[in-house]
């Protein structure tokens, strides 16, 4: 069966951007049959006109064995409804990925103020408060790294090549900072919107993509190429054509290491046993291949 694999960039509280995209890529013949962390995999399917929604379930927790008796329960009543289970986020183990093939199937949440509530439920405790400790800490080092650099570069002046390396360092990480800072300004906006319209019942935010965090993410990801290539530019220049090929193998362990680790995750979810020991278990795993991934990295990049 033909598969097509798509690097997702969407956020959860981007739902109604999300649920349009996928149904459009049914429109074109592929149906969503996995999403991974970052990973949406598509199998080729008749071009139809499909209904996707996206499901919350706040009281799941991250190691909790799926599906939890509450995502059964819930999963039984959306096929009763004529929606089936496509996909179980694996980023976030509360969100499931529904799908409908009637034209105008029954809404899966008909009760607006108990919907907003327990999506804000969800937001709130599993995604905005999280997101703001690792915006804090990114940002930290983010804007410690920008600063050091900037310094160095403003001492004295370096060949073009280094300078160039420091520069698009500096660049990225400042985009970097100003990304993060986006996404959490625009999840502190939907939760608030979601708020009030479960409290006073009025409408709820809209489920869409901000200019700001469109403008941010193409010019970081435009940065982190144009970064990508000077670093490879330059260390094919001092190194030879061998160097591209130990930076991409690199970077290759890198995502290697994030993808074991996370199917590591998605084991552990599948087995019974207490959430808190399989935090300890998946801790000292990935503590394990952290340190495998730095030695193999030293040797990639010993040039």
């Amino acid at each position: 069966m033909k598969r097509k694999f798509e690097f997702n960039l969407y956020a959860p509280f981007q739902y109604q951007d999300l649920q349009d995209h996928l149904e459009k890529m049914a429109g074109r013949g592929w149906e969503l049959e996995k999403a991974g962390y970052r990973l949406f995999t598509y199998r080729a399917a008749p071009p139809a006109t499909v209904r996707y929604a996206m499901a919350f379930r706040p009281e799941v927790g991250w190691m909790d064995q799926l599906p939890t008796q509450g995502q059964e329960i819930y999963a039984d009543y959306c096929r009763d409804a004529g929606w089936e289970l496509a996909a179980t986020w694996s980023r976030f183990p509360q969100v499931q990925f529904y799908r409908s093939r009637k034209q105008y199937p029954v809404p899966l949440e008909t009760d607006l103020t108990s919907r907003w509530r327990v999506t804000a439920q969800w937001m709130e405790t599993r995604f905005v408060d999280p997101l703001r400790g690792d915006v804090a800490i990114g940002c930290f080092f983010a804007i410690f790294l920008a600063i050091v650099l900037t310094i160095f570069l403003a001492q004295e002046e370096f060949a073009p090549p280094l300078f160039a390396m420091c520069a698009a360092a500096d660049v990225l990480m400042i985009l970097l900072v100003l990304n993060q800072l986006v996404v959490l300004v625009d999840a502190q906006r939907w939760l608030q919107q979601a708020k009030r319209a479960a409290e006073e019942g009025s409408p709820g935010p809209g489920g869409r993509m901000s200019l700001p965090w469109k403008l941010t993410t193409g010019l970081l990801i435009a940065a982190g190429a144009a970064t990508l290539a000077v670093y490879v530019t330059n260390a094919t220049a001092d190194f030879g054509f061998l160097a591209p090929v130990r930076i991409a193998g690199a970077v290759l362990v890198f995502y290697i290491t994030l993808f074991a680790a996370f199917r590591f995750r998605d084991l552990l979810r599948k087995r019974g046993g207490s959430p808190h020991w399989k935090w300890i278990v998946f801790t000292l795993v990935a503590t394990l291949l952290a340190l495998l991934s730095v030695e193999l990295w030293d040797w990639f990049t010993d040039f």
